[in-house]
Order: C-alpha cells, then structure tokens, then sequence
C-alpha cells in the first residue's frame, strides 16, 4: 500500500499530537536497507509503545480505516483503552478528526504500519484486538504480508492476556478460510464462527456497510488464546 504524499499532512496531524502514541525511544527512525535505500512499510521492524496508564483493558484495531469502528465501540466502552493503527496518514487524519470531535478520553492511534505486533507492545498486554476487512493479499507471493500469516498470529498470541481474543470480519471467504487455518494451528480456540454475520450483530465498519448494501455476505470469527497456555 503506497502512501500518496499530501501537502501538509504532518501539519495537520501534529493537532492532535497528544491523541498519537509514539514509539518509547521518541519517534521512529528511518529504517534502512544495507544499500541504503529505506525499507518498505512491509519490511519495517516494529518500534515499542508504551501505553498509557489506567486503564485495565487495552484493544487494538490494525487497520482503523478512518475510524468509523473504533470510535463507536469506545464511546460504550470508556473504562478501556482502545488504540486505532492505521499507516497511511491520510487517512489517520480522518480517524481522529472523529475522536476529537466525540471528546473521547481512551482512543489513541499509531500512525504507522505495525508488521510485528510482538516488537510493538508488551507480553500479555492486550486484551483484544480486531482485524476488519484487511487487505486480503490474494496472491500466494504475497502471503507474509498478510495480517494473519502464521508469522503475525504468533505475535498476536504473545502480547494478548489468556481469554485474550482476535475478531476478525471479512467480505473475502477465502481470506477467511486461510486466516481460520492460520489462528488453529497457532493455538487459539474458534469462537463466534460464521460465514453470514447479520446487521446488527456486531458494531459495523465502513466496508461492512457498503459490502452489505451490495448484498456481499460477510465472514466473522473470533479466536481466544486460552487461559491454560499449551505453547
């Protein structure tokens, strides 16, 4: 995913620098390759976030999209802190326009690609984390790239508490297939499985509605990490 440059766009983003979490160490550095030229957004190494304190329940979304979803859940839910990762800074910009507008007090973002949640947060420190209609990757070259490869849920499974769970929904039956594979040989249980959510069932997101007005069936499960480890 290629970002388009804006004129001004870390102007704007610097508005709401207290509403972006930063790596511990400062700001990211630039990464690069042994010949010099910058890593790809899907080479980076993921820097470290700490997160803000007090709060008890910590959800991540990976790919917020422009903040549709994880402002509403948060709005019902302001005892827990909720974190919207989203690289293209475009459109982060739009997420938080959203929150600021709410006036909401537990939503934070990372303005950057997270290709190892490991290397980004602590073990055991996130309660749940949501995976909405993510780049599908369809071809088999790119696979690693895809947000639950077995390289990915394996990090998901070390920074997520025991009972700790990843909800993924998606429009793609074949993505959906691949990633229901991926979470059971990584050691999660298959919770909420279908292949036909209904409206209303869950919060929806901004793809959700439009694949649903073009009568698209959309996919959802939930994988928990169970609270006995066998890993």
């Amino acid at each position: 995913m290629r970002q388009r440059h804006v004129s001004g766009i870390e102007e704007k983003l610097s508005a709401y620098e207290g509403l972006i979490l930063r790596p511990k160490a400062g700001k990211a550095a630039m990464q690069l390759l042994p010949n010099g030229r910058p890593v790809r957004w899907y080479q980076r190494s993921s820097e470290f976030y700490a997160l803000p304190d007090g709060f008890p329940r910590v959800y991540v979304e990976i790919g917020c999209g422009r903040g549709q979803f994880i402002n509403a859940i948060a709005a019902e839910d302001p005892g827990a802190l909720y974190i919207g990762i989203e690289g293209c800074k475009t459109i982060v910009a739009r997420a938080l326009e959203k929150t600021k507008d709410a006036n909401l007090s537990n939503v934070y973002y990372i303005d950057a690609f997270i290709n190892d949640a490991a290397g980004a947060f602590a073990e055991d420190a996130i309660t749940g984390i949501y995976l909405n209609f993510s780049d599908p990757w369809p071809k088999d070259r790119h696979a690693d790239r895809r947000l639950t490869s077995p390289e990915k849920a394996g990090a998901y499974y070390k920074i997520l508490k025991p009972g700790g769970f990843v909800d993924l929904k998606t429009d793609g039956e074949a993505f959906f297939d691949y990633s229901l594979d991926t979470f059971v040989r990584t050691g999660f249980l298959i919770e909420d499985f279908t292949r036909d959510l209904k409206a209303g069932e869950t919060v929806p997101t901004e793809y959700e509605q439009r694949f649903r007005a073009l009568g698209q069936p959309i996919f959802r499960f939930r994988a928990t990490k169970p609270t006995i480890s066998k890993r």
